[in-house]
């Protein structure tokens, strides 16, 4: 049960740098897209906005996959010894 709750916990900062990693790449392909296909300023911050709204999803649903194993486990265990 205490290797579940690590891998609980290494999973959230896994997936904080995975995410910070992604953002960075997002941000400088669409300032590279942008900059290829003339965008105004403020359509390239709408496309930033929107990507990194879909990785903050993403990353937030495998946070709570992993969060719903662990507590699975912990609610079999209760369950054997009730």
């Amino acid at each position: 049960m205490i290797a579940g709750f690590y891998r609980f916990l290494r999973l959230s900062v896994q997936t904080s740098h995975s995410y910070r990693q992604a953002r960075r790449e997002l941000i400088a392909t669409c300032r590279k897209f942008a900059a290829s296909e003339r965008w105004l300023q403020s359509k390239t911050r709408e496309m930033i906005g929107n990507g990194q709204a879909y990785l903050k999803a993403y990353f937030s649903t495998i946070r709570k996959i992993g969060g719903f194993a662990f507590f699975e486990r912990v609610f079999s265990y209760w369950h054997h010894l009730h």
